[in-house]
């Protein structure tokens, strides 16, 4: 195995892990490779590093996905009960809705609040 192909699976193997840190650049070199930033390019180009990370990220998201699945059964168990604030973020988590409450000023001794209700999947 060469030296690129170690790197690669130590690079994969701490950036997939959900526990750990997500460092930058210098610091995944320093840190997870024992090496310095410089011969980690040497080792790798900068299209190459985005896409350990790429799949490290995919890979990561699927580790804490069961995570994310008991969360959210109890935020909407939370809302069902007549929590308002879970039920807000089930909204928003689930049908995208945010509220977003701006104050303006009119010119006059009170400013005008407007609700806006944002639906992210319009934008």
């Amino acid at each position: 195995m060469t030296a690129k192909e170690k790197h690669t699976l130590k690079l994969l193997e701490y950036l997939e892990n959900p526990e750990n840190k997500w460092l930058n650049r210098t610091e995944l070199a320093k840190q997870v490779l024992g090496i310095g930033q410089d011969a980690m390019y040497r080792h790798f180009t900068g299209e190459e590093i985005t896409e350990i990370e790429s799949q490290a990220l995919e890979r990561r998201r699927q580790r804490y996905k069961p995570m994310l699945s008991e969360v959210d059964k109890r935020m909407i168990a939370k809302a069902k009960q007549g929590d308002t604030r879970a039920a807000k973020l089930v909204y928003e988590r689930f049908e995208g809705l945010i509220d977003q409450k701006h104050v303006i000023s009119t010119g006059k001794d009170e400013p005008a609040a407007i609700n806006i209700t944002i639906n992210r999947n319009d934008t």
